[in-house]
């Protein structure tokens, strides 16, 4: 089976990874040989639809939203590994434990057991700011976004009308007359918008943290955490 494939050319063993998910090429070829290991390097990319959906569940299910602060923001980590990061020793919340999926972690020092992967993970911080929770609701017609009343409760007033008038000056102009209601359109715009913003940080931090641990032949799968 094995001379078998190997006598396949690279571009048809390339089609082959496109038919498969990163963790069953990593499983199946990374240690295969040093040609499979090669073409892992240069052609395999995480998911982005999982990448996006694991910044999704962070933003929610996670609780830490209410502790992050807004006028310096908190910096986290990115690390891949196998299955979902658990949201509480007694509440995993796992649904998947096989896929590669990426860990979050607020301390510099990040549990990995590998001081290389530790040394890749802390070159690439993001920082988010709680308007990063992304859990919305209706109500009569309008969208309204969970988390705003502890926004204005965890945060001095300063703080939130220097931040505001840093980045939204227009919305900051409204809010200081009307107050800071979660149905609010100007809140709500805001929301979106950071969303959107550090959505785009985590994705690019991914891309810098995936491809250098490619290139340091290490083994997504193996990543473990102690």
């Amino acid at each position: 089976m094995s001379s078998t494939f190997n006598c396949l050319p690279n571009e048809l063993i390339v089609c082959i990874f496109a038919y498969l998910e990163p963790a069953d090429i990593y499983n199946a070829f990374f240690d295969l040989n040093e040609r499979s290991r090669k073409l892992i390097k240069q052609f395999i990319v995480f998911n982005s639809k999982s990448l996006d959906a694991d910044i999704l569940r962070l933003s929610t299910l996670h609780s830490w939203y209410k502790h992050l602060n807004l006028a310096k923001g908190t910096i986290f980590y990115l690390v891949p590994a196998q299955a979902e990061q658990p949201r509480y020793g007694f509440d995993l919340r796992i649904q998947d434990y096989c896929g590669i999926h990426w860990y979050f972690f607020t301390a510099l020092k990040i549990p990995v057991s590998n001081e290389r992967i530790q040394l890749i993970v802390e070159k690439y911080p993001v920082k988010l700011n709680p308007f990063f929770y992304h859990q919305s609701f209706e109500y009569n017609g309008k969208k309204s976004y969970y988390g705003a009343d502890l926004i204005h409760r965890c945060n001095s007033k300063k703080d939130i009308d220097s931040w505001l008038e840093k980045y939204y000056p227009k919305q900051a102009v409204w809010l200081k007359g009307n107050g800071f209601h979660s149905d609010n359109e100007h809140i709500v715009s805001i929301f979106e918008a950071e969303y959107d913003r550090q959505r785009k940080l985590i994705r690019q931090a991914a891309k810098h943290v995936w491809d250098d641990l490619k290139q340091n032949n290490i083994n997504i799968l193996q990543i473990q955490f102690g």
